[in-house]
């Protein structure tokens, strides 16, 4: 809910922003075509750059809480992954006893949500019945009249006074046109032929959709009301430029005939106002190169929008206030817990580690909610208790005299259960990079297997898996540096099996293999990491050896796998892995669909693998 508000708060921001460029610069020029161009692109440039992706920071994906169940498992267990926030400003102890739970207080923040989200609803709705009602309206009307075919158009005569209009084929006009001589009649016609040429009516109609989301934007309605006046001028330069004198006659003699009959917001009439600005455009000199040059202000208000909302895009929005936003030297006020049954909020609160006056600091809060070197954080202390199917989302809200007031929302499931543990290593280039027999790396799993203290059949435990990873990191023959644990959900197989389970896997490399580099849109990917199916996303991977060989002289090859449902889609290799710079993965991407894995691997060695979003 956050995140739609989030967004109409930018396209209603980039709305404001195009009618203010126009209104001080390009409404008075005679390019009536550019013009209409200008105010529909308006509209759907609005609705789009809000919605345009852009990657976060790689220090503000680890920080954030995810929205993934699996994520902040798996940015948290390697843990040379995770960037430097800080030592912790106290230690507490592990033994923390749960206490009986008490009620949280009322959410009022979620309350006032929830109440600006039902009003807008109201707004949507009651725009979108009144968009109904006039499309009622007009379909009465053309079904109670007489139609006659003319051409490529519909001829409507009404039987009472009023405006003539056009409406996607239909050419409507009332007794007071019917009753005009023939040659101004014609040019009645001619000018409401104009608007169903050029597809006036569709124009209105997307603006009138685009009404039931920005009902309550004011912009929107100062874009419609010139894209109407814009649509009456290239209608009139059509039919009376080359006799305005008489065409103005025309229009100041229908005007006073039709003023006090109203039109539906739906259709182009003849006689629509102001005709002071009409009649003055239809003699005013075109607009020089110069002034036509004022076109080029949108290129830099483009810019500057799809600038602001990367910044926000940068942070996922949940909190009412972000917490970029609040000052350095802010101080907690108070710290509540919704949505905890396991724990009680004073429990929780000291899991944390803070209390109402200290400093307020977003980096550390983070760690201790998601990721404490020290092991003292709120995912650890949940899953202590074989609990890792829970999420939390930090709220904070500003107060006076630089306060802040912190909401965390739990969300708690089952317990989770190892189904079972595989190990991965290199089994091709191992032993010419490494010196080191595939059968001795085999021994010495097997030695270390029995000695770890995550077995098949345990319940989660993170501390235990924190200790299998160093374990795995003190053995001499692997590189510390590259031991990474992954987790992935898994049905039970069994019936009858109650409970969530959990494969882990856990990947080395042998000392003496390259280290690789894998960029998605130039920014660094991790293992596991979920990747965006971005049209025009790029791929690069980077070795640390700038030779481009290994050892016994062999090239450094890399290759690129697009697999679906455990079936190989497509299979790319190149002979040297520094052909993969900026690799444009738009031809692959095609074939891909979410759930597909991506597999990045360098000499046969899998050193990258993604799950397509």
């Amino acid at each position: 809910m956050r995140d739609f508000l989030l967004y109409l708060s930018e396209a209603a921001l980039c709305l404001a922003a195009f009618a203010l460029l126009y209104r001080l610069s390009l409404h008075r020029l005679t390019t009536f075509q550019a013009n209409r161009i200008y105010l529909l692109s308006a509209v759907v440039l609005s609705l789009s750059i809000p919605l345009m992706p852009w990657p976060m920071r790689g220090s503000d994906a680890v920080m954030l809480p995810s929205r993934d169940v699996f994520l902040p498992l798996v940015n948290a267990l390697p843990i040379q992954e995770l960037p430097e926030v800080g030592e912790a400003k106290a230690v507490l102890s592990t033994d923390v006893t749960a206490t009986p739970h008490t009620a949280s207080p009322v959410d009022w923040g979620r309350i006032a949500l929830f109440t600006v989200l039902g009003l807008y609803l109201l707004g949507a709705v009651a725009k979108l019945v009144a968009l109904g009602r006039n499309l009622g309206h007009l379909y009465r009307l053309l079904r109670r009249n007489l139609v006659v075919r003319e051409g490529a158009y519909r001829m409507v005569y009404l039987t009472q006074e009023g405006p003539a209009f056009s409406f996607l084929r239909w050419i409507v006009l009332s007794r007071t046109q019917q009753q005009l001589p023939e040659a101004e009649r014609a040019q009645v016609i001619r000018h409401e032929a104009v608007h169903l040429a050029q597809g006036h009516t569709w124009d209105l109609l997307f603006f009138e959709l685009a009404g039931v989301a920005f009902w309550f934007h004011p912009a929107l309605y100062y874009l419609k009301r010139e894209l109407r006046s814009v649509h009456e001028y290239i209608a009139d330069a059509e039919v009376g430029r080359r006799d305005p004198r008489t065409y103005s006659h025309l229009l100041l003699k229908l005007a006073q005939a039709s003023r006090a009959h109203a039109s539906t917001p739906l259709v182009t009439s003849f006689a629509a106002l102001p005709l002071k600005k009409r009649i003055r455009k239809l003699t005013q000199a075109p607009s020089s190169i110069w002034q036509q040059s004022k076109f080029a202000l949108a290129l830099p208000l483009v810019g500057g929008l799809l600038w602001g909302c990367a910044l926000t895009n940068e942070v996922i929005p949940v909190a009412t206030l972000t917490s970029s936003s609040v000052e350095p030297r802010a101080r907690i006020g108070t710290i509540t817990w919704t949505g905890n049954t396991w724990y009680d909020d004073a429990t929780l609160t000291q899991v944390l580690g803070v209390q109402e006056g200290d400093p307020y600091d977003k980096a550390e809060i983070q760690k201790r909610l998601w990721f404490n070197p020290g092991g003292q954080d709120v995912a650890s202390f949940y899953k202590k208790g074989e609990y890792v199917f829970f999420r939390v989302e930090e709220e904070v809200t500003e107060r006076e005299n630089h306060t802040v007031d912190l909401t965390f929302h739990l969300e708690e499931d089952q317990p989770l259960k190892i189904r079972d543990i595989g190990y991965g290593f290199s089994r091709t280039d191992s032993e010419v990079s490494s010196g080191v027999s595939v059968d001795a790396l085999t021994d010495v799993l097997l030695e270390v297997e029995n000695k770890i203290p995550t077995q098949m059949g345990d319940w989660f435990d993170r501390t235990k898996l924190m200790e299998t990873q160093h374990i795995m990191e003190a053995l001499e023959l692997f590189d510390p540096e590259r031991v990474e644990i992954v987790l992935k959900p898994v049905q039970a197989v069994e019936e009858g099996d109650e409970g969530n389970y959990v494969s882990v896997d856990i990947s080395m490399a042998p000392k003496g293999l390259p280290w690789v580099t894998v960029r998605y849109n130039g920014e660094v990917v991790k293992m596991n990491e979920a990747l965006l199916l971005d049209a025009v996303g790029t791929l690069s991977v980077e070795v640390n050896d700038p030779t481009g060989v290994l050892p016994d002289g062999e090239p450094i090859k890399a290759a690129i796998m697009l697999i679906h449902d455990r079936q190989k889609v497509e299979e790319l290799r190149f002979d040297d892995y520094r052909e993969v710079e900026n690799y444009d993965l738009s031809g692959l991407w095609k074939k891909a669909q979410p759930g597909d894995r991506l597999f990045v691997g360098v000499n046969e060695v899998d050193f990258f693998f993604a799950e397509l979003h």
